[in-house]
């Protein structure tokens, strides 16, 4: 009234249920990606159209920035050598998702070897933009240069087999052999091109290492290669590295070609099975000697 007492009052109420919802929903998804993201050693980077919007603290330390803010906003080629812009450029512009390997270079100019992997998907439920892993694989690398001076001095095929991530890195006659160079292996890249007929007591005899039950996994088996063809193979191996539960993370070994080998044993059983069924038809009695005349 005139003197300013109420007597009623209008209003609407709108139900913000829903909006509340997805406003949590976004929240909860952000913070779970956050935790993801940071609980990786992989460097990951958001990007639209080569500019970095997001990227956790593994990206930070792996490329040498002082935090994950100095990232922000900066272009693909930033952290990328100039030796290995076409690559990168040629993934993201077909958006090719890899895995495929590039040179890094750290804010201070330093290089080293980057495995790389991307996905297309959707910021905030509202944009395209491409999430991309990188991998600093410069231990590996070293490895696989002591393959190569190893590999040159032997017959022998090497591998080296990092159980947690299920990376196997093989030597170069071994990728070769199998026709997989320049890829990513892991334990399914071997396991299936196992005989059917070899695979399940292989695959046995390694777990039973595995689990700490035989000092060392040896075994003959064979395997596809690059042709189609099967070919014998003795395969040595044993866990090298345990974490503090006991429990293996990398084990290393050698494959070796055994092919002739077991094709020659297979000639000599088979002339001993003919030469016992032949003394078996004989009519007479036979007995075998020695030049000294010993039986």
């Amino acid at each position: 009234d005139q003197t300013g007492k109420i007597y009623s009052l209008t209003g609407v109420h709108t139900d913000i249920t829903e909006q509340k919802m997805a406003e949590e929903k976004l929240r909860l998804s952000e913070q779970r990606n956050r935790y993801l993201s940071e609980g990786t050693i992989e460097a990951i980077f958001i990007s639209k159209n080569g500019i970095c919007l997001e990227a956790n603290s593994a990206a930070a330390e792996m490329f040498g920035y002082d935090s994950v803010s100095e990232l922000i906003g900066i272009k693909s080629t930033d952290i990328t050598a100039p030796e290995s812009h076409e690559i990168v450029y040629y993934h993201i512009k077909n958006n090719l998702p890899g895995p495929y390997e590039a040179i890094g270079i750290r804010k201070d100019g330093s290089k080293f070897p980057m495995e790389i992997i991307a996905k297309e998907m959707l910021y905030k439920d509202i944009e395209s933009v491409r999430v991309t892993g990188i991998r600093d694989i410069t231990e590996r690398k070293k490895v696989e240069q002591r393959f190569k001076l190893v590999a040159q001095t032997t017959t022998d095929m090497f591998y080296e087999w990092d159980i947690e991530t299920d990376e196997v890195i093989w030597s170069e006659k071994l990728e070769r052999l199998l026709g997989e160079e320049n890829q990513r292996h892991d334990f399914t890249s071997w396991g299936g091109r196992l005989h059917p007929e070899d695979q399940k007591q292989t695959v046995a005899a390694l777990q039973t290492h595995l689990e700490g039950e035989s000092p060392m996994w040896q075994t003959e088996y064979r395997i596809r290669t690059a042709d189609g063809s099967w070919v014998w193979m003795l395969g040595k191996g044993r866990v090298v590295e345990f974490d503090e539960n006991n429990q293996p993370l990398r084990m290393v070994g050698t494959i070796s070609d055994i092919t002739d080998l077991v094709v020659l044993r297979e000639i000599l059983e088979y002339r001993q099975r003919l030469f016992e069924r032949v003394l078996d038809l004989l009519p007479v009695g036979v007995w075998l000697a020695d030049k000294t005349g010993k039986l």
